[in-house]
C-alpha cells in the first residue's frame, strides 16, 4: 500500500454530540480539517482503538501518536489530536494480561454516517 491508501474508509465520520451540524459548520475546524476528519475519521478512530491494524508506515506512525509515543506531525495526526483535545476524549488502555493492552475511548459518543 502507498500513502494514498492510508486512512481509507468507506464510511463518513460524524460526531453528532459535539458537532450536531457537522465539522465544517462548527467553526472549530478549517475547511481542510473538516474534510480530513469527515473522510478519514472512521479510520482514525478504528486505528486508535485497535479495531483496524495499520497497513502503511503513515498509519503505523499514527498509532504511535495514539499510544503517546510521539507528537502530532502530519495533517492526519494533527487533526485527530485536535479533535480529541476539543472533545475532551482521551484514549485509555486497559491491561488484559502480561503486557497486552486494548485501547478504548472514554466518552465514545461518535456515530458512523453511511454515504
Amino acid at each position: 500500500m502507498n500513502s494514498n491508501e492510508s486512512f481509507y474508509s468507506l464510511k463518513a465520520f460524524a460526531d453528532r454530540l459535539h458537532f450536531p451540524y457537522g465539522f465544517a459548520r462548527s467553526g472549530q475546524f478549517s475547511k481542510k480539517q473538516a474534510t480530513l476528519i469527515e473522510q478519514h475519521g472512521e479510520a482514525y478512530k478504528n486505528l486508535a482503538s485497535g479495531q483496524q491494524a495499520p497497513n502503511t508506515p503513515e498509519e503505523q506512525e499514527f498509532v504511535r501518536l495514539c499510544h503517546g509515543l510521539k507528537d502530532a506531525e502530519t495533517e492526519h495526526e494533527k487533526v485527530w489530536a485536535f479533535y480529541l483535545q476539543f472533545t475532551g476524549r482521551k484514549v485509555r488502555y486497559v491491561s488484559i494480561g502480561a503486557g497486552f493492552q486494548i485501547p478504548s475511548f472514554e466518552n465514545d459518543s461518535t456515530e458512523t454516517v453511511h454515504d
